[in-house]
């Protein structure tokens, strides 16, 4: 009786760690990756292009509190918020961008 526990309890172990392997990986993105993410979303956003107005080259994207502020080099910018949405799973971040402002300093 003790060893068909044992058995019964290392074929749940395997089984277990096999289950583990196998599941997707539902984990949050690293800091790095996921603010990758979100400059990657603001370079392609179209509300952001059609905003700055500009197809000058970007000079400057730093980080604000509420999101992002890309600067061109012609004095266009613009500031975008990173609107972190609710997740129903443990995974990356959801977020959805909205441009706050805009303009030219020319």
């Amino acid at each position: 009786m003790v060893r068909m526990r044992t058995k019964s309890t290392a074929l749940l172990g395997v089984l277990g760690f096999t289950t583990f392997l196998a599941a997707p990986a539902w984990a949050a993105l690293p800091p790095y990756w996921q603010s990758a993410r979100e400059i990657e979303a603001i370079l392609k956003n179209e509300a952001v292009q059609q905003a700055l107005q500009s197809v000058s080259p970007i000079r400057e994207l730093a980080r604000t509190e509420q999101g992002y502020k890309l600067t061109l080099q012609d004095g266009c910018y613009a500031l975008v918020r990173v609107g972190y949405l609710k997740n129903p799973m443990p995974g990356p971040a959801k977020f959805e961008l909205k441009v706050l402002e805009a303009g030219c300093k020319r």
